[in-house]
């Protein structure tokens, strides 16, 4: 077979077939999408063939020479997978992948069929800028803490603050076994970038003072401490409106795909145990 040298760089690319290129495809070209090109063995390869498999390979359909060059690959693409179909190559492992694609694809229009006819006005996007704001509040706060499993062990790390044991010294030795992440510093945070309970603790404390109990949050036990704090200026609404509508588009598509799960008969049995590997 004499495969041509566009083909060859085609396949060597193997993701061009999936999309993976840089940039944007071109725009589709009006086109009776049925209208016959060629037939391979009695297979038609249609227009919409033809525009799919250029736009993938990010080609202007509209260019005459190049879909031609196009369809001959394509066509040759065709030999090829009728060949591998013919000499059992078609096993469960290329369907999978192949129906992942058909899935993948499907998603994709899906989803950028919502986001065209998802609707964010100026008051969701005001009321939510409000709302953080709100959640935010006017102080920041340099935090160090130290976090771990159980209460009873946040207590103990309390204990010894109280017999004046300093944060920084309980936090460094703690660090090795926890983490730095776990123990140390947190840096200036405000309100919205930290777990809920620490709210009220925190509206107690003055500087340089550690919350009087373990505060517990969905991570862990927190012993907290409070080295400094300063007020905060929220950023003006226009400087964060784009962020905004991007938080309120995922949440938008989230509570979509909550209420396609809701409706689903979705049904996952147990996981299996790995199967031992062949000696």
């Amino acid at each position: 077979m004499n495969i041509r040298p566009g083909l060859i760089a085609l396949l060597a690319a193997a993701g061009l077939l999936v999309g993976c290129s840089d940039g944007p495809a071109p725009p589709p070209v009006e086109a009776d999408a049925q209208a016959s090109l060629a037939t391979v063995n009695g297979v038609r390869v249609t227009e919409a063939q033809l525009e799919a498999f250029m736009r993938l390979r990010r080609q202007n359909f509209a260019d005459a020479a190049a879909r031609q060059r196009s369809l001959a690959e394509y066509i040759d693409l065709m030999l090829l997978a009728r060949e591998a179909r013919a000499t059992g190559l078609e096993d469960d492992q290329t369907l999978a992948e192949i129906e992942v694609q058909r899935v993948s694809l499907l998603a994709n229009k899906a989803l950028t069929e919502f986001a065209r006819a998802e609707t964010i006005t100026d008051e969701q996007l005001q009321s939510e800028y409000s709302r953080q704001i709100g959640v935010t509040g006017g102080r920041e706060y340099l935090l160090h803490h130290i976090m771990v499993a159980d209460e009873n062990s946040a207590a103990d790390i309390l204990a010894r603050l109280q017999e004046g044991v300093e944060f920084d010294l309980l936090a460094a030795a703690a660090a090795p076994e926890l983490g730095e992440g776990n123990a140390g510093e947190i840096g200036w945070v405000n309100l919205a970038q930290v777990p809920a309970s620490f709210a009220d603790p925190l509206s107690l404390m003055t500087r340089n003072s550690y919350a009087p109990r373990p505060i517990r949050s969905e991570y862990g036990w927190h012993v907290l401490y409070l080295k400094d704090f300063r007020e905060f200026e929220p950023p003006e609404f226009e400087d964060v409106k784009e962020g905004i509508r991007s938080t309120l588009a995922r949440q938008a598509l989230e509570n979509h795909l909550e209420s396609l799960r809701a409706a689903a008969d979705i049904n996952r049995p147990a996981a299996q145990p790995a199967a031992e590997p062949q000696g």
